[in-house]
């Protein structure tokens, strides 16, 4: 809600209350405030009365005679542009926008400025445009006003002062800066203590006012409890953020009334179970949202988008795509209803204030394109994530995941190449002749990628590889400098998170991580491209990471081989090829040391992956070494020590696991060794249909 000036308690300079008169206060220059007469003071505490009971026509109409008395009083001006603003239902901000404009050229200050905020006189035109850009989702820009409000915090009103507060915690929950909420919590704690000891010395030394000050005490003592539980509610917010669950049960604890729960405090406690993985749990407490909700026109906030989406985040976890597309599909639809039902023209202008920032669609779409990758559907997934990047075109993770749906198009998964029975049929391609002459002719394994016409861009988005490699350049542009974010970390001694909207945001030691896995699609994107020098770059950034998983440093040394192997640089290729890289190496996609150490302390847990990587196993990985080891050799037309290789192959593993590559170099190797018999054992012992 938007702050209204209060005329009787401070004018355009300042007045001191001292009973029950008001008296002069002179400014820095000396120049005298007009005193404010007796049916001024009537008249506006009458205005206040009315706003309060928004009762907006007849305070409009009592400041219109008030503007008469006081025609260069910049508040009254102001506060006639608030109440304008709340009878036309919060719509038309452009026009309010106008106005607050205009007060601020008559006061000599600038709204876009904050450092020409320094009288605290100011504050509350200050404030309520920083309520404006919040609702427009300028966060950073609402940040800088309200930082500055924060440094005025003793000069200012005891209710701006609050609501000043409580706009900054939710401005640092949209930027994921979790611990300066913590910060000015803490504060605000201290602050309420301390106020509340002088409001007892106060009236210790005052007891002329006794009773008056009963009846305010109890409304400082409502209010207070309200503020507490807001500040609770905040609390939670944050741990949530952290994922701290085992403090976050016990804010709970103390937040929710035994029986009683509200609507908030219900999706609180619901996400609580998410991260602790009680997905059933999660589902019940959703299920079990009371009622009334509120209207999507008063509060901006669609309670059945929010069931939707959340529903469809548990099915995620629970590894069930397919159902996560069903009910983000249901939010989305939801999100378009709840657009629909406000009565807008032909721009947001005629859209209350508190419903301009609430299209969800663009976040909703986000986690529906996730969920139709999860499940296979590449082409729904390239569609819903290309909409979505128009908007969150600077999220490296996005653009990452737009490269992973190209990618998965032209490889699908690496599980058929080692699906021996079924490879096997294909071993053959056909054969020619009869008898004598008859010829069986093997199938090429080498496939080469489909290039874009001529003439055509690959910045076109289609699920092609060229496009793949624009989405992974914007990424790796995009991904900040791990190293100076984390010194500033070092230096803070905070735990830095930076903002991936709308995805999750990303503690700043997982941004090497990150890096690793668009790294690692860029080289074998560039490898499907034919640019070898680029994949072998690549690999090698890849390698010299520091924060390197098993499936990246893997993958990392096989493509800067085959790289090397096409640039004709053979010997060079050897040394990422040997098998003492999987000493000590964990093909698994957990956790890593230092989000181990995390979990220990805070009980931060992590979300169930979905498909495994494969090959999942160092047994099947020295395989793959193994044989490509094999494919140099035969290069390097040492054939012997290539049929040692693939000897090792076929005896060390299951049969079932070999891929079919190594029986076609196998017959290959027979064929120039000129042992035609034994390549047609192999093929008969394969394919004895072809005896």
């Amino acid at each position: 809600r938007f702050c209204f000036f209060v005329l009787v308690e401070a004018t355009v300079m300042t007045c001191k209350d001292t009973g029950d008169s008001l008296t002069l206060d002179v400014d820095s220059e000396g120049v005298k405030t007009p005193l404010i007469s007796a049916e001024e003071k009537e008249l506006a505490l009458k205005c206040i009365n009315e706003f309060e009971a928004e009762d907006y026509s007849n305070c409009l109409k009592d400041l219109f005679e008030l503007e008469q008395l006081r025609s260069d009083d910049y508040k009254v001006f102001h506060n006639r542009a608030i109440v304008e603003f709340y009878e036309r239902n919060c719509c038309q901000v452009d026009n309010l926008l106008k106005a607050l404009n205009s007060v601020a050229s008559q006061i000599l200050v600038s709204l876009i400025n904050p450092e020409t905020l320094v009288d605290s006189s100011h504050s509350v035109l200050f404030f309520n445009y920083a309520v404006i850009l919040y609702h427009q989702k300028q966060y950073k820009r609402a940040l800088s006003i309200l930082n500055r409000l924060q440094i005025m915090n003793e000069s200012l009103d005891e209710n701006l002062a609050e609501n000043v507060w409580f706009l900054l915690l939710e401005v640092y929950i949209k930027l994921t800066q979790p611990e300066n909420s913590f910060q000015l919590i803490n504060f605000i704690e201290g602050s309420s203590s301390s106020s509340f000891d002088k409001c007892n010395a106060s009236s210790k030394s005052s007891p002329d006012r006794e009773n008056k000050e009963k009846d305010s005490k109890v409304s400082k003592d409502a209010l207070s409890e309200s503020s507490r539980v807001i500040l609770s509610e905040y609390k939670i917010k944050n741990l949530l953020l952290l994922r701290n669950v085992k403090t976050c049960k016990k804010e709970i604890k103390g937040l929710i009334p035994s029986g009683n729960p509200n609507l908030s405090c219900q999706f609180l406690k619901a996400q609580l179970e998410y991260l602790r993985n009680n997905f059933k749990k999660a589902i019940k407490l959703l299920n079990s949202l009371p009622s009334p909700f509120p209207e999507f026109s008063v509060k901006g906030e669609s309670v059945g988008v929010f069931y939707y989406n959340n529903m469809g985040c548990i099915h995620h976890g629970m590894n069930k795509p397919n159902l996560a597309c069903f009910y983000f599909q249901k939010a989305i639809n939801e999100n378009q209803t709840a657009i629909s039902s406000l009565k807008s023209g032909e721009g947001n202008d005629d859209q209350p204030l508190q419903t301009i920032g609430s299209n969800l669609r663009y976040e909703l779409l986000y986690n529906l394109g996730l969920s139709f990758l999860y499940a296979g559907k590449l082409q729904q997934a390239f569609d819903c994530l290309t909409e979505a990047v128009q908007v969150y075109h600077t999220n490296p993770r996005l653009w990452l995941r737009l490269a992973e749906c190209c990618i998965q198009v032209n490889k699908p998964n690496n599980e058929d190449d080692f699906k021996f029975n079924e490879r096997k049929q294909r071993l053959i391609q056909k054969v020619i002749g009869c008898g004598v002459h008859r010829k069986l002719i093997l199938p090429c394994t080498n496939k080469t990628p489909e290039l874009v016409l001529e003439g055509q861009s690959g910045a076109i988005p289609v699920t092609q590889m060229e496009f793949a490699s624009f989405c992974l350049r914007n990424a790796l542009v995009l991904l900040p400098d791990e190293s100076k974010l984390a010194k500033d970390t070092e230096s803070s001694g905070k735990q830095e998170f930076y903002s991936l909207p709308p995805s999750s945001p990303i503690k700043v030691s997982d941004i090497g991580g990150l890096r690793c896995a668009v790294l690692c699609a860029s080289a074998y994107t560039a490898l499907c491209l034919g640019d070898f020098l680029l994949a072998l770059k690549n690999s090698q950034l890849l390698l010299a990471e520091k924060c390197l998983s098993g499936p990246h440093k893997l993958l990392g040394n096989l493509y800067a081989a085959e790289s090397l192997v096409m640039l004709n640089r053979l010997s060079e290729s050897s040394t990422f090829l040997s098998t003492d890289i999987l000493k000590d190496m964990s093909l698994s996609l957990n956790l890593s040391p230092n989000d181990k150490l995390d979990r220990e302390s805070t009980e931060q847990v992590s979300l169930r992956s979905g498909k495994e990587w494969y090959p999942g196993q160092i047994p099947l990985a020295r395989l793959v070494l193994t044989y490509n080891t094999a494919v140099l050799h035969t290069l390097n037309k040492d054939f012997d020590r290539a049929a040692e290789c693939l000897k090792q192959c076929m005896t060390k593993s299951n049969v079932n696991d070999v891929p079919i590559q190594v029986v076609t170099l196998s017959i290959y190797i027979n064929i120039q060794q000129g042992q035609i018999d034994a390549a047609r054992s192999i093929i008969k012992q394969h394919c004895p249909h072809y005896r």
